[in-house]
């Protein structure tokens, strides 16, 4: 599976032709997977047949040929993580986003609209609103961790208080449907606008609230913003 293999550099180009482009990435992934399979992955320095050189060539021909994928479709276990890594490297080291943009985005399964999410990504961060708004998410976020919440059930609006809880049920649920049509950053930007809807939820609704379904259905309303 070795003889044919051609290495594609950061610098070469990509093949110029829909079909010359499926070909190269059809023999790249294969002389991936095959290797892989046999147990011949890349460890430490050691890369004898030269499969990061291949996963780079996978790499930029899925990105710069603007094919649609999904990396979970491609490969799966060890293979999936040593391309998701190769990833990594070209949106840090070639594109130049920062290490924090990459990984966010990246947190989420890996397709085609990775670059145009981290376009958006990079172009809402100097906002006004972006640091509280992605403070807020973090907030969540631990406070999901902390009790261990799980979701079981949709969220039930009648279950929702009048003021700051049912306002950000309906900002989320603007926000969310508007979202459906946008590109990636006119969504960032719908979801920028949530932050004061989020900051009097916080100030004025005790989310541990003693009635079991009443936390579980703020639980889910937390959950569904992220």
């Amino acid at each position: 599976i070795y003889d044919h293999y051609k290495p594609l550099s950061m610098d070469g180009e990509i093949p110029s032709t829909h079909e010359g482009q499926l070909v190269a990435l059809a023999d790249k992934l294969d002389t991936l997977r095959e290797c892989f399979r046999v147990g011949l992955a890349p460890t430490g320095s050691r890369d004898p047949f030269a499969l990061r050189r291949a996963a780079q060539g996978v790499v930029r021909i899925l990105v710069e040929a603007r094919l649609h994928y999904l990396l979970s479709d491609l490969a799966s276990g060890e293979l999936r993580d040593f391309l998701l890594d190769r990833i990594k490297y070209y949106f840090r080291e070639v594109r130049g986003f920062k290490y924090d943009e990459v990984n966010a985005v990246l947190a989420l399964d890996c397709g085609s609209d990775v670059e145009a999410r981290l376009t958006a990504l990079a172009a809402i961060r100097p906002t006004e609103n972006f640091e509280p708004l992605a403070a807020s998410f973090k907030r969540i976020q631990n406070i999901l961790t902390q009790a261990k919440f799980e979701l079981e059930a949709d969220l039930d609006p009648a279950l929702l208080e009048p003021g700051p809880e049912r306002n950000l049920y309906d900002a989320f649920v603007r926000v969310r449907d508007a979202s459906r049509t946008l590109s990636p950053q006119e969504a960032l930007e719908q979801a920028a606008t949530l932050r004061p809807a989020v900051d009097l939820f916080f100030d004025k609704v005790l989310v541990n609230a003693k009635d079991e379904r009443v936390r579980n259905n703020r639980l889910t309303l937390l959950h569904n913003l992220l």
